[in-house]
């Protein structure tokens, strides 16, 4: 099985993009370990390549905007013609399609609008369908990388942001659902997180939701007054605390530290869609 996977705020990092490809394929590599697969995997222009053994969801890895199972071709116009064609027969309610082409390097000979219609054209006669720019039954992908071509039929889309652990830890104060999408918020940012909390009922909890987009095992510190939180962050080596606080429950906390409140402009009914989106990929 070969995996696309496509990224968007990495590619802005300029200098540093570098290390925020390495986190992510490191954070893609961990996800794969923790579905007992062994993957290979390979950096690209913009694109990250992965081979495995077994299907996996990867939409549980921040820093990824979506990702494709494909078929790697020649980059030749017979041989994309003849795996996209594939691909449409397998859709056997198809009666309309589209082809979709990127060229994130410009080695091919056609441009992406004639690969477009060159494939299409070639698809339409083998099958019949009808070719159909806004919402066809069927959208066929081509990819050009790095003098590589990729076919698909297929792509999820997923949380994007920033790989975990890039914009190193916080620690964050878990009180109830609402800090753990709280947690969820800072990881997508790059935060890799440490739990806290000095409610008993949590530690019968199950916090799955946040370990399931964590790449390392998490543990959930106790505590038994709030004040010390800034002693645990010191020894976690976390320099901000997360809280679930919005306008409607603002509290202060006795603790010198800083503390964050991603939920503050938050409906009740804002955090529940938020953690549904989630928790639907469980």
């Amino acid at each position: 099985m070969i995996y696309l996977m496509r990224y968007a705020e990495i590619a802005l990092k300029g200098e540093n993009r570098n290390d925020f490809e390495r986190k992510l394929v490191a954070n893609i590599n961990s996800l794969a370990r923790n579905s007992g697969s062994e993957i290979i995997t390979k950096r690209l222009q913009g694109r990250i390549i992965v081979r495995c053994d077994k299907n996996i969801d990867f939409r549980k890895v921040f820093g990824i905007v979506s990702f494709s199972p494909c078929v790697k071709v020649d980059p030749e116009f017979k041989a994309i013609c003849s795996e996209a064609l594939k691909l449409a027969e397998k859709h056997s309610k198809t009666t309309t399609f589209r082809v979709s082409t990127k060229r994130l390097s410009k080695d091919f000979d056609l441009s992406s609008m004639e690969l477009n219609s060159k494939v299409g054209a070639f698809i339409a006669e083998k099958t019949g369908f009808k070719v159909k720019l806004d919402n066809p039954d069927t959208d066929l992908g081509i990819e050009l990388v790095d003098k590589e071509a990729f076919v698909f039929d297929k792509t999820i889309a997923c949380f994007g942001g920033l790989p975990v652990g890039i914009e190193g830890k916080v620690l964050v104060l878990l009180e109830d659902e609402k800090s753990v999408l709280a947690g969820l918020l800072m990881m997508k940012r790059g935060c890799a997180v440490e739990l806290a909390s000095s409610s008993d009922k949590l530690f019968k909890t199950d916090l799955s939701l946040i370990q399931d987009y964590a790449p390392n095992k998490l543990v959930l510190h106790r505590i038994k007054e709030l004040s010390e939180l800034h002693e645990l962050a010191q020894k976690l080596n976390c320099k901000v605390a997360i809280v679930n606080d919005t306008f409607a429950s603002l509290k202060n906390y006795p603790i010198n530290m800083l503390v964050l409140r991603p939920l503050i402009s938050f409906s009740d009914e804002e955090i529940l869609s938020e953690l549904k989106k989630y928790k639907l990929l469980e």
